[in-house]
């Protein structure tokens, strides 16, 4: 079974996404990916993080409410482009 004792980046995320790297021998998990969630929990850690403060209960609370989706932020404004110039290609009415 996959575990970690004390990671490196000093935390773990899990929010349905892949739990074990590529290259590991077990192959639990290996259907999964790193979920626009997950990737959104390791942002607001980060941000924590390099603030140099301690996460609070708040902040926890905060992570877990969070709605954000990351592939809607990002993508969005790419669309609303595609919009605007399509609209030259539309008939006058």
């Amino acid at each position: 079974m996959p575990r970690i004792l004390n990671p490196k980046k000093g935390y773990i995320v899990a929010a349905n996404n892949k739990q074990v790297p590529a290259q590991s021998i077990d192959d639990v998990g290996a259907a999964g990916f790193t979920t626009a969630r997950a990737q959104r929990i390791e942002e607001l850690l980060g941000n924590i993080i390099e603030s140099g403060r301690k996460a609070t209960l708040h902040d926890m609370k905060s992570i877990q409410m969070d709605v954000k989706d990351l592939y809607a932020r990002d993508v969005a404004s790419k669309l609303l482009i595609i919009a605007e110039r399509s609209k030259s290609l539309l008939p006058d009415d």
